[in-house]
């Protein structure tokens, strides 16, 4: 069929000779007012009902997929939901086995913020801390103990009490209590009181092996006066095993201690109070801190290997070498006292005295003569030879080298203790 096109007359030549056959056979008039189609009745009503079915189709489909939906998750849910039984309780699983019904409950722990506040701590702890109170011939002297049997038995530090004449134990409610002095070890720093008294409160002990950096400690005691008993302090470990020098007045190395170092401010005082968990246990007793140029930096006295002295001091037992070694290792000694020696390119340390006849420098070496090798390592001034030393343990067989008479000779020594 032919399109009839109405235009205008400037262009009804251009458009005659073009025959347009569309694909289906209905007239279509195009007129040049707004471009306006005009489109039989019957075609509309065609092109109406095309229209409408897809959307018929698609309104089937979505409401049966619904229903499926809607079935499936009732279904689900159904078989989900365990049937309570008549008492209410979700039935039991069954033993394919035995067909006999077992139930199994699992718990989520409960975490807690680890352990007693310090507060709690302190209710629960401080009647088993006391004041020491010391007296001699020069001076007196305070620090702190705890109880560790209700029948009067108190540990404290060994340097508390060292040479009092005259020892008082307080408690907690202000009673006061001449001491015995039962045993004391320098070493280690322990001793161990007694008190005529009985029906005390004795702390409870906890484990001192499993300690890592970070715990929460609390340490209560007298630090500075009795006018501060019964002060409490809080801090962390800092490091659970650390091995500390200890010096003696003259700067000569006197011990190496394994102690537990915190970060809890104890203070001259503190001395032989106790360093409690985050349980209210005792775990270390504290022993020293680091000198007045620092800050929060204490030691304490493992309670492990404190007790296995503690208890043979009660029971007035010997207490082996692996015990207190376990604590403290007395450094080594060479047991000779020299000054630095340089003559003609010839350097090392000359003897001038020795600190006792029963070391075995003082058997082999003389007076004189000039110590220039420790082993391999050579030293040049007191303080070298001393630090050369310190590498070794107490009974260690070591060489020494010195020139003696114009002579370089060798002598194995065994170091003292």
């Amino acid at each position: 069929m032919r399109f009839v096109m109405d235009m205008n007359e400037n262009k009804k030549e251009e458009q005659q000779g073009r025959d347009i056959i569309p694909t289906n056979r209905a007239e279509v008039t195009v007129s040049n007012n707004n471009d306006e189609i005009d489109i039989p009745d019957e075609e509309k009503k065609k092109k109406k009902k095309r229209k409408k079915r897809p959307k018929i189709y698609l309104g089937y489909m979505v409401t049966s997929a619904c229903v499926v939906i809607a079935f499936a998750v009732m279904m689900t849910a159904m078989i989900s939901t365990p049937v309570p039984n008549d008492n209410g309780e979700i039935p039991a699983f069954k033993n394919e086995e035995t067909e006999e019904e077992t139930r199994k409950f699992i718990y989520v722990r409960e975490v807690s913020d680890g352990g007693l506040s310090t507060a709690e701590i302190y209710s629960t702890c401080a009647q088993s801390v006391v004041s020491v109170v010391t007296e001699g011939l020069q001076s007196s002297g305070i620090g702190s103990g705890f109880i560790i049997s209700e029948d009067g038995y108190i540990a404290t530090a060994e340097h508390v009490i060292r040479g009092a004449e005259r020892i008082s134990v307080i408690l907690s409610t202000g009673e006061e209590y001449s001491a015995q002095l039962i045993a004391e070890n320098d070493l280690t720093d322990l001793a161990l009181l007694k008190i005529d008294a009985t029906k005390l409160r004795a702390v409870k002990t906890g484990d001192s092996s499993g300690l890592v950096a970070g715990e929460r400690v609390v340490a209560i005691g007298t630090p500075a006066s009795l006018d501060f008993a019964g002060s409490v302090c809080s801090g962390e470990i800092s490091f659970p095993d650390r091995v500390v020098k200890v010096y003696g007045a003259d700067g000569a190395l006197e011990k190496k201690m394994t102690l537990i170092q915190t970060d809890a401010p104890v203070n001259p005082g503190n001395s032989g109070c106790p360093l409690f968990d985050s349980e209210g246990k005792v775990i270390g007793i504290v022993t020293m801190k680091l000198g007045q140029n620092f800050s929060n930096v204490g030691f304490a006295i493992p309670v492990n290997e404190a007790l296995n002295i503690l208890n043979r001091m009660m029971f007035g037992q010997e207490i082996e070498e692996e015990l207190i070694s376990a604590i403290s290792i007395r450094a080594a000694k060479l047991g000779v006292v020299g000054n630095a020696f340089d003559i003609n390119g010839l350097r090392g340390v000359r003897i001038e005295k020795f600190a006792s006849n029963e070391f075995d420098s003082a058997v082999k070496l003389k007076l004189g003569d000039v110590i220039t090798h420790v082993g391999d390592t050579a030293v040049t001034s007191a303080k070298k030879l001393s630090e050369a030393i310190n590498k070794y343990a107490p009974n260690d067989k070591i060489d020494i080298t010195v020139y003696r008479d114009g002579q370089i000779l060798t002598f194995e020594v065994i170091l003292g203790g």
